[in-house]
């Protein structure tokens, strides 16, 4: 079984337009440059680890549910939401 990626890329492509940031700003904030940042932009998330993913979904405020297709929304809870749900 093979994993289409193509929802990824639609909404890492969605999520990056919508803040206005650059494939090279998105590779630098995560720490990626060089080979890793062009393996990154050819091949995708084949070319990263979960670690990777989740900073990307850091960085671009959105939920690794929504990025992987997996939910249809967006944007993340305010972060004081989030904290206050913790405490």
């Amino acid at each position: 079984m093979q994993t289409d990626f193509s929802v990824f890329r639609e909404r890492l492509a969605e999520a990056r337009l919508a803040r206005n940031m650059t494939w090279d700003r998105l590779c630098r904030d995560i720490g990626l440059g060089g080979r890793r940042a062009a393996d990154f932009l050819v091949i995708g998330v084949k070319a990263i680890d979960l670690y990777r993913l989740c900073q990307i979904a850091d960085v671009l405020e959105v939920s690794l549910d929504w990025l992987l297709g997996s939910s249809d929304v967006m944007e993340l809870p305010a972060k004081n939401n989030r904290a206050e749900k913790r405490g």
